[in-house]
């Protein structure tokens, strides 16, 4: 079973807009490629997964859909953590995750710097 996780972005009202990835949604994988594309990146990627049936993995900063043709609905709640992993990209271009411990149900902050918790 993969590592699930949501992506999404932070509105200027803040709000936030995001959507279901399958799988590869470790930290490891994701926090480099949300760090290196903007917040105008972010936002474009989510909404097209959202209008393409959602979200299989992110790789080289492009959210691979299922494109079947019917939408899904985007995810507007943060922290939201029915998955493992949540990341938002906030407007001044920092890069938030939240984590899902298994074994406890309890939401916490990763430092996303420092990724050897994991």
């Amino acid at each position: 079973m993969g590592t699930r996780g949501t992506i999404g972005y932070e509105t200027p009202d803040g709000g936030y807009v995001g959507v279901h990835l399958h799988y590869d949604s470790y930290p490891e994988h994701i926090a480099p490629q949300l760090k290196k594309m903007t917040w105008d990146e972010v936002s474009f990627q989510v909404t097209r997964a959202i209008l393409q049936s959602g979200g299989r993995f992110l790789v080289r900063c492009e959210i691979h859909t299922f494109n079947d043709g019917s939408p899904v609905h985007p995810e507007a709640r943060w922290p939201f953590c029915a998955e493992d992993f949540a990341y938002r990209k906030r407007l001044d271009g920092s890069v938030e995750c939240v984590c899902k411990r298994h074994y406890f149900g309890q939401l916490e902050y990763v430092d996303l710097d420092n990724l050897s918790q994991f």
